[in-house]
């Protein structure tokens, strides 16, 4: 969970190590798990969020280096992944933000996954901690006009989640081909 939560990985509370050596960990992760069980589903990393790209400035503690750190761990590890041949099954990402910015965060990580791989449709999911109901039907249609899922599953993010994370936090989770 959130490897890329600071820029400088002697701060960070999640991994204490540059975000290449997480890419590397993955590599190795991945490809083994998969070899030893085909049948799994295996996705990273519970990334912290693509703010930067709404123009958000801040949102707490170094967050003007933080934020634009987000996205190029993002695109690090696509580029990693691709480059390497690594099993990506999903990628899920979390917003501690405004729904308008998660509209925004969903239709970057849709945009950006697109050329990875092809899309698994038979399940999505939307997991989020106490959300206003009316908001995550919005998001639900959202979801349901990027592709034609067979299910689409909405899911209440569990303790340890939703003590880490708080009320209002949205995450969608996706398989891969």
């Amino acid at each position: 969970n959130e490897p890329d939560s600071k820029p400088d990985p002697e701060k960070s509370m999640m991994w204490h190590a540059p975000f290449s050596e997480y890419c590397r960990m993955y590599d190795v992760a991945a490809k083994h798990l998969k070899a030893k069980f085909p049948h799994l589903k295996i996705g990273g990393y519970a990334a912290c969020g693509f703010y930067h790209i709404t123009g958000k400035k801040t949102y707490g503690e170094d967050d003007e280096t933080r934020f634009p750190h987000y996205v190029r761990c993002f695109d690090e590890f696509l580029a990693y992944v691709k480059e390497h041949r690594c099993p990506l099954d999903f990628f899920s990402w979390h917003c501690y933000d405004s729904v308008p910015s998660a509209m925004v965060d969903m239709k970057y990580v849709r945009d950006k996954l697109a050329d990875v791989d092809s899309l698994d449709l038979h399940r999505i999911f939307i997991t989020h901690s106490n959300m206003d109901q009316k908001i995550v039907d919005q998001v639900h249609e959202v979801v349901a006009s990027c592709a034609p899922f067979q299910e689409i599953l909405e899911t209440k993010a569990g303790c340890t989640i939703s003590c880490h994370c708080g009320p209002n936090c949205l995450g969608i989770l996706f398989f891969r081909k």
